[in-house]
């Protein structure tokens, strides 16, 4: 696509998905800002990521790296789309959060959402406390190795459950502190640019090529 559109306008073009913008996006103008290195990661219908190593995005070596969501983390879990079972994905998306409350709640009771989940949390419910809760433990396990190989200055949580309580998101914090060495920082904040990270990472791709 890059080269199919550079050669019909014969300008300058760069593309990349909307986890790796928005992990541009929050280090160049948002969390990240005066970050060496940091990991974004979105929660919504699924769970992506994108790093930026030394100002820089990196792709790994097949352009798949930051695919946190796809770490399995429990071989008996949910099947997740990929495949596999027990990924973070599969029971921490907030998909997957609406599904586990649904296959959960009273008789008579469905149509929840992962955003209605959060909110009966909040307000004391136990059975969305622990669907909530057991999202958080997936994700703060998935980023506590990822913490654990690659010890980032930063984690950045963007994406609609990062609108989440409380009750989320200290269990998040508290599972990623409990998976990594104790030398290890484990600094992990909302995005600052809200939905709109991947929309400042193109203009930070658009930067760089001026």
């Amino acid at each position: 696509m890059v080269e199919i559109l550079r050669g019909r306008y014969g300008a300058p073009v760069a593309m990349d998905n909307d986890a790796n913008t928005a992990a541009l996006g929050e280090w160049r103008f948002g969390a990240g800002v005066g970050c060496d290195s940091l990991l974004y990661i979105t929660v919504s219908t699924g769970i992506g990521g994108g790093w930026v190593l030394s100002g820089q995005i990196y792709r790994g070596a097949d352009s798949m790296a930051g695919e946190i969501g796809h770490l399995a983390i429990d071989p008996n879990g949910p099947v997740c789309v990929c495949g596999k079972r027990g990924c973070v994905e599969a029971i921490g998306s907030g998909t997957n959060i609406a599904r586990a409350m649904n296959a959960h709640a009273r008789r008579g009771e469905s149509g929840w959402t992962a955003e209605k989940v959060n909110r009966e949390a909040e307000a004391g419910d136990p059975l969305a406390v622990e669907v909530m809760e057991t999202a958080a433990r997936a994700l703060g396990l998935g980023i506590g190795y990822a913490i654990t190989l690659m010890n980032p200055q930063k984690v950045i949580i963007g994406g609609g459950v990062a609108n989440a309580g409380q009750i989320y998101w200290r269990t998040l914090r508290a599972t990623a502190a409990q998976f990594v060495l104790p030398q290890m920082r484990v600094e992990v904040v909302p995005a600052a640019l809200g939905g709109d990270s991947p929309l400042w990472g193109a203009v930070a791709l658009a930067e760089a090529l001026t």
